[in-house]
């Protein structure tokens, strides 16, 4: 069994344990597959989401990432988030063995999350950290969700009250072009 998706490392394509990990290459773990990231020490086996936004959570942008697209194979084990957790985070395989398809250039890793439904870019919105085109990109790619909006004013203008209030159109155009 395989499964295609995504891997975030740091900008240096080094995993959160040191590991440098290289394009077209095959890595490999041994014993038995446990996923999750609450406990690094009893996991075992190599992450992914198939789901592009999920991967924003395990790494700060800001400090700067670089996301591969991935294949996992051989013994799998998925990891589903408690249904308390917004938006699915957290859903994610671990497999047994991986390869390192490509790594993405930010304009399609970019195109790949405009692809994504209107829940995928909030779960963006909540917890990456766009430039400000790209965040008047998103924002005209999404116009017409009020979710979209909100999520947008809260987590990345600093607006606190989005959720209490009517979306004002004028003031998010105005908010993005000082930002």
């Amino acid at each position: 069994m395989k499964v295609d998706g995504f891997k975030a490392f740091n900008k240096d394509h080094t995993n959160r344990s040191g590991k440098l990990f290289e394009e077209g290459k095959v890595y490999s773990t041994s014993g038995d597959i446990i996923p999750g990231q609450y406990n690094l020490d009893l996991q075992n086996g190599y992450h992914l989401s198939v789901d592009l936004s999920n991967v924003f959570r395990y790494f700060d942008e800001s400090k700067g990432i670089s996301i591969a697209k991935v294949t996992g194979f051989g013994k799998l084990r998925y990891f589903e988030a408690p249904p308390f957790m917004n938006y699915d985070y957290d859903n994610m395989y671990a497999c047994e063995h991986i390869r390192i398809n490509r790594f993405l250039k930010r304009d399609e890793i970019m195109q790949e999350l405009l692809s994504l439904p209107v829940s995928g870019i909030c779960k963006y919105l909540i917890s990456g950290n766009p430039s400000n085109d790209e965040l008047r990109l998103i924002y005209d790619t999404y116009k017409d969700s009020d979710e979209v909006e909100r999520i947008m004013l809260y987590f990345q203008l600093g607006v606190k009250d989005s959720f209490e209030r009517k979306v004002d159109r004028q003031k998010v155009l105005s908010l993005l072009s000082n930002r």
